[in-house]
């Protein structure tokens, strides 16, 4: 078995090569379990990296581009917020308002939202552990002019926290 899963791994790509041993190795614990083989040899075998994709990173011209042409000024400004301090969307859809300082230019993210099974759950941040990010001065400014008075600073129509699946939909 490992000499033909060397010959799969050799003509498939990195994560073709993953995904087909884990299933041969799903299958051959089922025969395990049955007592119709001693040993899962599909255990043994070392799988291939999966290779880096080079990120892209907008310049700042670029950022401000697509500000620019986001529907709204609640997605031109969470567009900015986003490209300028790095925090994910999810930590940006629970930001809460009286989490945000203009004046210091500093945002305390502490929680985060994600969409599990289509509902919205709410938790920690990716890093389990809540962390200051600073603000450009002009993304401050612009986001000041921009905040509610309470509840969070980009929520939906409803009020609640955005979806980013409906958010990427909507305004790309």
């Amino acid at each position: 078995a490992h000499g033909r899963t060397a010959e799969i791994a050799a003509a498939a790509s990195s994560s073709t090569t993953r995904k087909a041993v884990g299933v041969l190795r799903s299958v051959l614990e089922l025969a395990v379990r049955d007592r119709r083989i001693a040993a899962n040899p599909a255990l043994g075998v070392t799988l291939p990296r999966l290779p880096m994709s080079e990120q892209r990173f907008l310049t700042a011209p670029e950022l401000d581009t697509l500000a620019d042409a986001m529907p709204s000024e609640r997605d031109a400004v969470l567009t900015l917020v986003l490209g300028w301090t790095g925090i994910r969307f999810g930590e940006a859809a629970a930001l809460h308002v009286d989490a945000i300082d203009p004046l210091r230019r500093r945002m305390r993210i502490a929680e985060a939202v994600a969409e599990v099974r289509g509902r919205i759950v709410l938790g920690t941040p990716k890093t389990h552990a809540a962390r200051s990010v600073t603000l450009p001065g002009f993304v401050a400014e612009r986001l000041s002019e921009y905040l509610p008075r309470t509840g969070l600073a980009f929520a939906d129509r409803d009020g609640g926290p955005l979806r980013v699946t409906n958010w990427n939909r909507r305004t790309f």
